[in-house]
């Protein structure tokens, strides 16, 4: 068994969250991710993912850095990407939706594709909601019943 770590908010897609058509690219990525995990010759196990789209997220780095600068995303980025759920514009929380939905769907993706875990269950602080599966579950963004979810990858 792979323990398959994936994460867009780090390396070369965090650029992504600054282009204008970057959760389209998100989205491309989440449900390509499927045909390897389904063509892979082992099965795979996704050890850890998150929502986040940018590195913005206070402890990502390394632990609590005061002040917090961070490695890949410009302060734009962060204003925008670093807020509280209840702030976000509805195209956003419809983005989370999607997102997380299709990484699920990639995730279970043909015999191979095993199952998953989100990193973390609960952050500290709220630091990034991202990052926060209780949090989304109760705030509507992940479904309550994931055993009958909607599918948004072909």
């Amino acid at each position: 068994v792979l323990d398959a770590h994936s994460y867009q908010c780090f390396g070369g897609a965090n650029h992504w969250a600054e282009e204008p058509n970057g959760w389209d690219k998100h989205m491309e990525e989440s449900c390509r991710l499927g045909t390897d995990i389904s063509g892979s010759p082992l099965d795979v196990f996704t050890g850890e993912f998150s929502l986040a789209v940018t590195d913005c997220q206070e402890y990502l780095q390394g632990g609590f850095v005061t002040p917090y600068d961070p490695v890949d995303s410009s302060d734009e980025a962060c204003s925008y990407y670093n807020g509280d759920l209840t702030n976000y514009a509805e195209d956003h929380k419809e983005f989370l939706r999607s997102y997380f939905l299709a990484q699920l769907d990639s995730f279970e993706a043909g015999e191979r594709g095993v199952g998953w875990y989100m990193w973390t269950m609960k952050v500290e602080f709220s630091a990034g909601p991202e990052w926060d599966f209780l949090y989304l579950w109760e705030n509507g963004i992940i479904p309550k019943d994931l055993c009958s979810r909607e599918h948004v990858c072909n």
